[in-house]
């Protein structure tokens, strides 16, 4: 975790709805994937979240972030 402040997880889903309609797709930016991580969604939620694979998630993460 990167110490930033608690997020309010009923926020968090409207934001990634927000952010989904604005045109975010697969892969995303490594920002983006570690923001998801750090707010604590498993590879799991993301993969669901954008119809990907968990494995394609579990890669992303593992090969672009520390």
């Amino acid at each position: 975790m990167t110490g930033f402040p608690q997020i309010d997880r009923g926020n968090l889903k409207n934001s990634l709805d927000r952010s989904f309609v604005e045109g975010v797709d697969w892969p995303l930016p490594d920002a983006a994937l570690a923001a998801l991580v750090d707010m604590g969604l498993s590879d799991e939620a993301i993969a669901r979240y954008f119809g990907v694979p968990v494995s394609a998630v579990r890669r992303e993460r593992e090969e672009r972030l520390p």
